[in-house]
């Protein structure tokens, strides 16, 4: 099985096809490709009315509804399409081998529709690296190894932790008056991070480049920071509050009772190895005008004043 389309010129437009688009992920590519006119965007949702897919529409994106459990109807979504950008979403149903087959079904649709080029938010395989299982890493390591028997014209990329992951399932938890703390089990280590937005940048400038990451896996990250760092940079635009980085450890997450608590800590976990393959030089190379998390608080203030104000708990379907 193999692709033998030929990829676009560099006048014509290119149609894309991404998955995931009322997501965290998903939506912040579709969101910034829908403001290029080089893209004839079609978003992709089993739930297309939501607020997010309605602003995508008014943007002049196509919205689509398809089920990555249903080939029929990703074929019928896929047909025609150029590009294909690939989310898999583990956290709606926290199960490894749903989401590796919705990978597969849709990796295998992209071939038979003959797409140009699959762009895959994959990840490392964790299991064999701590001994732990981390479903909703295991899951798109092992669609990455599909997507590759296969022949297609790929790019997998690979995420790190977002800026924004703090303005939802990992906000600051208040301990006290006036006073809360970020509950990382990073134990001290840096790990790689970066906006949702930068991604979203970089994902359209590698499509309108595509030569140069053909069947190559791309590790985006903007910087190293521990907890320490992001607690001390928020309490510098908050000076009536007192921002910590707790002292919680991956063994802490592990004992918790919350579902999806093990995967969590087996991520940080894997975090900590350093065997995390991130790359600044591609990531500037692909957008230079990427934010550092001192700048990214600076222009979010309003959203984190939200959060820890309680006014506004934006929650993420998604965990990068």
């Amino acid at each position: 099985m193999g692709c033998s389309a030929s990829l676009l010129t560099d006048e014509e437009r290119i149609s894309v096809v991404v998955f995931g688009a009322s997501g965290m992920v998903g939506g912040a590519v579709a969101r910034a490709l829908v403001k290029n006119p080089r893209f004839a965007v079609k978003a992709i949702s089993r739930k297309p009315g939501s607020d997010a897919l309605r602003s995508l529409a008014e943007g002049g994106a196509v919205i689509a509804t398809a089920d990555l459990d249903d080939t029929k109807s990703l074929e019928v979504a896929v047909h025609g399409v150029d590009v294909m950008f690939l989310v898999t979403h583990y956290w709606e149903h926290m199960d490894q081998s749903k989401e590796t087959q919705q990978g597969k079904n849709a990796v295998n649709v992209a071939v038979k529709c003959n797409i140009k080029h699959l762009v895959f938010c994959g990840a490392e395989s964790v299991l064999p690296i701590t001994g732990k299982e981390c479903g909703h890493m295991d899951a798109k390591a092992a669609i990455e190894e599909h997507m590759k028997e296969t022949g297609i014209t790929y790019t997998i990329i690979r995420l790190p932790f977002f800026y924004e992951n703090l303005l939802g399932v990992f906000r600051p938890h208040n301990t006290g008056d006036e006073m809360y703390a970020l509950a990382l089990p990073t134990e001290g280590v840096a790990i790689d991070c970066m906006s949702v937005h930068d991604m979203s940048r970089c994902v359209v400038n590698l499509l309108l480049r595509p030569r140069d990451f053909l069947f190559r896996t791309v590790g985006l990250t903007v910087e190293r920071i521990t907890a320490e760092h992001m607690a001390v940079t928020i309490q510098k635009h908050f000076s009536n509050k007192q921002i910590t980085a707790s002292n919680i450890r991956v063994s802490d997450f592990e004992s918790f009772e919350f579902k999806g608590s093990q995967e969590i800590a087996a991520m940080f976990e894997f975090y900590q190895t350093g065997e995390l393959e991130r790359d600044v030089k591609i990531t500037k190379k692909l957008y230079g005008s990427s934010l550092s998390f001192e700048r990214w608080v600076a222009e979010n203030r309003d959203k984190i004043d939200n959060v820890l104000s309680n006014r506004r708990f934006s929650q993420m379907d998604e965990i990068h």
